[in-house]
């Protein structure tokens, strides 16, 4: 019957032995990894040092790995209970979040001890708890729970002993040994190298984690012979490039950007202070009236940068191999919580923001992990929803952690345009500009015709040799000047072909669409006729949309042109757009008329408006607005510009104008070089407005293009 109970009560979840072995071999992704877990123990312990041991372990039945450090050590009662207690609240909780010394604990979930399996199958710990007078030894036999793996969990139990201190002799010693032996795996000369550079970088050397110190020893027929001595810390004051910011809980990055060639006498230094926008992820809240807050921050983020050219390489770190053994070990990312370094951010197989991939997109422009030492510093106090996994693998992949990585990339953004300002100078005074190689080419060319003069009077095979090497080196310079000039061009042009297929297809679809609710509409009732020529008009609407996108894809002509045309088509094609981000468009134009290509104009103001949409963001939807402006400036000189009431520009247009150079986190770079090159096109220039400069302007940023004055 329906209802009827036979039985009920409650039963609690059991656990196999085994359990310990999967989570210890699979919790943990490396030795390296192991090591991290027992020296960062040994941190939340209190210690101020701790030595790692390597002895014998390239013969896994010989070796042995040792921690031991100077902390608090446990108390047997504390050994026995937390220690052997998986998911111990000791560590946990608000009121727990600091180490009796005041350290903010690194760990958290009450599972990194069992780092020791990883490692080996047998683990003995020694501890003294500072104030006591004896020791409590505690042995784990990990096959065990291999041998017994179908029994509980609590039916397996260790062996421990109290008595005399033995290693931590005398009374103000304390501590906590962790000796490993019956290793799971031989250790290479590379897997002792990779922990040493780890325990190197295991610390942020901006966090000032004075008081405490790793020290690794190996002891090891296989040891490498090339350890290095020196520390991440000694290698960063010689950077070309240096960036410190402090982004808040808001997304403002306030700070410093350095930029330093001692060869060639060149700095500058820059105070930073920008507001960090991602409109897919800090949407304008209605209800608040201001853009959504991150949900993580504050947080630092300091960045050592280099040029790798073979040039600038042997300019900033000599002829040495000191960017090889030195700089580039430590190339990459890394994310440090509380000064501890955050596993597996910055390792050589983990590019967690995809620079690499985004310096192959803008190589000039763009910075890959090969050149730079990034540092990521984070608190668990401001930071408390940026939690570790489980399997220690990185950081829980929640929405605090992509607001985190966001804003890394909106301040990574800020760093490469005040680089490209510095490489542009840089590339100038070196004469590698594209003006400096077509210098070359002419200088080339004359030498080759000065060399074949002298050829036809002593036609020896050395003065052949030379007109051949000036030839190959001309012919290089050619080569990399076409190159720079078409890269720009040819994006530029990938981008119209891309819009253009789809376009001519979308607009035969809607077409046909068209004929087909006409169609319908003849044998519909009254409420579906409605809804028909509804959707008709819809149609209607996209397909004048389209037929306008594909008129400016259409190529054009210079001809004498009336601008308040331009404007007006510019308008039809971006006010449904504008709309929907509830940006008020407006068109304050005087009859104008210049030669020039309308399609290309209306490019112009399509570019900046979409930009001007772009940084409105920020600002209130109710007072967002867009202002097409024609007119002349106090010279006469014609003028067409876009002008909002946004934030303004940050930098010189001249900056802006360059190929792919954006304050988009992911903006490609190339609206307003396009605007440029086709001001230029019309014998014009792209310039930023000051209010005062043309009537109607508003008070954000207003840019526009000239052009040279006509008669009527």
């Amino acid at each position: 019957m329906r209802g009827m109970v036979f039985e009920q009560g409650r039963s609690p979840f059991k656990a196999r032995a085994r359990l310990l072995l999967l989570l210890g071999e699979q919790l943990i992704t490396d030795e390296v990894a192991a090591v991290f877990e027992l020296v960062k123990n040994s941190y939340d312990a209190d210690a101020t040092s701790v030595t790692v041991t390597l002895r014998n372990v390239s013969t896994p039945s010989e070796g042995m790995i040792e921690v031991i450090d100077d902390g608090v050590g446990m108390s047997k009662d504390k050994l026995l209970g937390s220690w052997l207690e998986l998911g111990t609240l000791s560590k946990s909780g608000a009121e727990k979040r600091t180490s009796p010394g005041g350290r903010p604990y690194l760990g958290e979930k009450g599972i990194g001890r069992l780092a020791v399996h990883k490692l080996g199958l047998r683990t003995e710990i020694t501890t003294k708890e500072k104030g006591s007078a004896g020791e409590t030894q505690l042995a784990i036999d990990w096959s065990l729970f291999e041998e017994r793996r179908d029994e509980f969990l609590e039916d397996i139990n260790v062996d421990w002993r109290e008595g005399p201190p033995a290693i931590f002799e005398g009374k103000n010693s304390h501590g906590t040994r962790i000796s490993i032996t019956r290793l799971q795996r031989r250790w290479t000369a590379k897997m002792m190298k990779n922990l040493s550079q780890n325990i190197d970088a295991m610390m942020s050397p901006f966090a000032g984690l004075k008081d405490f110190a790793v020290k690794l020893e190996i002891e090891d027929v296989a040891k490498p012979d090339n350890l290095r001595t020196e520390t991440l810390a000694s290698i960063l004051d010689g950077a070309t490039y240096r960036f410190d910011v402090l982004v808040d809980s808001e997304g403002k990055a306030l700070g410093n950007y350095d930029f330093s060639r001692p060869d060639l006498e060149q700095k500058r230094s820059k105070a930073l202070d920008f507001k960090i926008i991602d409109p897919d992820r800090f949407q304008f809240d209605y209800q608040t009236r201001k853009a959504r807050v991150p949900q993580c921050g504050p947080f630092r983020l300091v960045f050592h940068a280099w040029d790798l050219a073979p040039g600038d390489k042997k300019a900033v770190f000599g002829e040495g191999s000191t960017y090889e053994t030195l700089v580039k070990p430590n190339t990459g990312v890394r994310v440090f919580r509380d000064g501890f370094r955050v596993l597996p951010y910055g390792n050589e197989n983990d590019d967690w923001l995809n620079l690499d991939a985004r310096r192959v997109q803008r190589y000039e422009e763009h910075v890959s992990r090969n050149q730079v030492i990034g540092v990521v510093e984070i608190s668990a106090k401001d930071n408390p929803l940026l939690r570790d996994k489980s399997d220690r693998e990185g950081l829980i992949g929640n929405e605090a952690f992509a607001d985190f990585r966001a804003l890394v990339m909106g301040a990574i953004s800020i760093f490469e345009v005040e680089r490209s300002i510095d490489r542009s100078k840089l590339q100038k005074i070196l004469k590698r500009t594209r003006e400096a190689r077509i210098e070359r080419v002419n200088e080339g060319l004359a030498k080759v015709v000065n060399l074949v003069q002298s050829a036809n009077d002593r036609p020896g095979s050395a003065v052949m040799q030379e007109i051949k090497s000036v030839v190959d080196a001309t012919k290089n310079d050619i080569e990399s000047v076409i190159q720079e000039t078409e890269e720009p061009l040819l994006v530029a042009a990938a981008i119209g072909i891309t819009y253009m297929v789809p376009t001519h297809e979308v607009r035969r679809q809607l077409q046909d669409i068209r004929r087909l609710l006409s169609k319908a509409s003849k044998n519909a009732d009254a409420k579906s006729k409605e809804d028909i020529n509804l959707a008709w008009r819809i149609a209607r609407r996209a397909d004048e949309i389209i037929a306008g996108v594909a008129r400016v894809l259409q190529k054009g002509k210079m001809v004498p042109l009336d601008l308040q045309a331009v404007a007006s088509q510019a308008k039809e094609l971006m006010k449904d757009r504008l709309e929907e981000d509830s940006i008020k468009l407006e068109v304050a134009a005087k009859p104008l008329v210049v030669q020039g290509s309308e399609r290309l104009l209306v490019v112009v103001l399509i570019n900046m408006m979409e930009n001007s949409a772009y940084w409105l963001k920020t600002v209130d939807p109710v007072e967002r607005k867009i202002r097409i402006v024609i007119g002349t400036l106090g010279d006469g000189t014609p003028v067409m510009a876009v002008s909002d009431n946004g934030p303004g520009l940050a930098d010189e247009i001249e900056v802006l104008a360059q190929p792919f150079v954006s304050r988009k986190p992911d903006g490609m770079g190339l609206g307003l070089y396009i605007c440029d090159r086709i001001a230029t096109s019309h014998g014009g220039k792209l310039r930023s407005l000051e209010p005062d400069v043309l009537p109607d302007l508003l008070g954000g940023a207003s840019v526009g293009i000239t052009f040279p004055r006509v008669k009527a």
